[in-house]
């Protein structure tokens, strides 16, 4: 399957790239694996049709092969051993609002899409929200 993505993280994992984005055409969110044991990409399997690595909002196309979800990562898909392609460096500002428009809402972590939150608006919302006993259910109780 062939899935066009606006690439929102790329980073280096286990001597690897992990490399992650939204769904153009559906906003959810889908991390792409290789073929490590670990799921980390090599170099060889995530490069561009130009020979370039994905950057940060470049519209690209890839190969899917199977979803494979666990509880830590439910939005995995092992990729296909296909060069994946260019759309558009960076992708365009139109391009990017309806990846926003589409954005799976229901995804959200902590019911945002910011990488952190005051104390205030944690403590705002801590009391809606179902906690797991563990680490982070603890942390948020003191």
């Amino acid at each position: 399957m062939r899935k066009s993505l606006l690439c929102l993280a790329n980073s280096y994992k286990h001597g690897g790239r992990c490399v992650a984005g939204v769904g153009r055409d559906d906003g959810r969110w889908i991390r792409l694996r290789g073929g490590a044991v670990d799921g980390s990409l090599k170099a060889s399997e995530s490069v561009l049709d130009d020979g370039s690595d994905p950057r940060l909002l470049d519209a690209i196309e890839v190969e899917l092969h199977d979803a494979i979800p666990s509880d830590a990562h439910p939005e995995d898909w092992q990729t296909a051993p296909v060069r994946w392609r260019l759309l558009q460096r960076p992708a365009t500002d139109a391009q990017i609002q309806s990846v926003v428009s589409a954005a799976d809402k229901a995804t959200t972590i902590l019911q945002g899409y910011c990488d952190r939150m005051s104390a205030e608006e944690l403590a705002r919302i801590r009391a809606q929200i179902p906690l797991r006993i563990g680490p982070l259910a603890a942390a948020l109780r003191k």
